[in-house]
């Protein structure tokens, strides 16, 4: 038995590869605990080696695979950063034709709510909207103190003001209802409104009284946006 395993070491030593039989050989001489712990360390051995090919043969990224990583990066980040301006100019935009819409709902609370003109004057009047192409960053609210109608000077209750380069860029008055009414394009531009009633009394220059009036805002961008005031006192903004 020993000559066999002698034959079995020379083998060994020739280039045969060791077999769990040798590797239990190992342990004779070594209580039964032993031999199993033995083998079991052998085992764990031949698996770390495993482990440690499949680590050695792995990768990261090549140079061109980060290349193309920045580049797609890059294009992402121009196409947001073109487009925020814009974002940015309709955001302002549309702010301001809400600004300038709850200017007109402000005249007509007044208006039907009888507003002081003044604390302690004892002047409750009717109020509206003026609107001027002399001043197209301007709107004005004023008390219709004379009770014609119309804006001036003495009657300004509240003035608003259009800022970061917004401006009125033009008004139209329309005599109808009709999708086909021409637009009469106004110089100047007054809302009125008086309690009891909620309609609303749009009359401009050149003078006449208009079914309903359309405010143009445009901002330094180019971006515009447009005010319709009804003379059934409806106002609202096109998109």
């Amino acid at each position: 038995m020993l000559a066999n395993i002698q034959a079995k070491n020379n083998n060994t030593k020739k280039g045969f590869t060791s077999t769990p039989f040798l590797t239990l050989l190992r342990g004779i001489g070594k209580p039964r605990e032993s031999v199993a712990v033995y083998a079991h360390n052998k085992h764990l051995g031949m698996k770390g080696a495993m482990r440690h090919e499949v680590r050695k043969g792995s990768r990261g990224f090549t140079v061109i695979e980060l290349f193309v990583t920045a580049g797609i990066f890059v294009l992402i980040s121009g196409l947001l950063l073109a487009n925020y301006g814009n974002f940015a100019g309709s955001t302002v935009i549309n702010n301001l034709a809400h600004e300038v819409a709850l200017s007109i709902r402000q005249a007509q609370v007044f208006g039907i709510g009888v507003q002081e003109f003044g604390v302690g004057s004892g002047l409750f009047l009717s109020h509206g909207i003026y609107y001027s192409s002399n001043d197209p960053t301007l709107l004005r609210l004023f008390a219709d103190v004379d009770k014609d109608g119309k804006y001036e000077e003495g009657e300004l209750a509240e003035l608003f003001t259009l800022r970061k380069g917004n401006e009125i860029q033009r008004v139209c008055g329309y005599e109808t209802t009709s999708k086909n009414a021409p637009c009469v394009e106004l110089s100047e531009l007054n809302v009125t409104f008086t309690r009891p009633n909620p309609e609303a009394i749009i009359t401009g220059t050149p003078n006449a009284q208009y079914a309903y009036a359309r405010i143009t805002l445009v901002s330094p961008g180019g971006l515009t946006r447009d005010i319709l005031v009804w003379a059934n006192g409806q106002v609202s903004i096109l998109q």
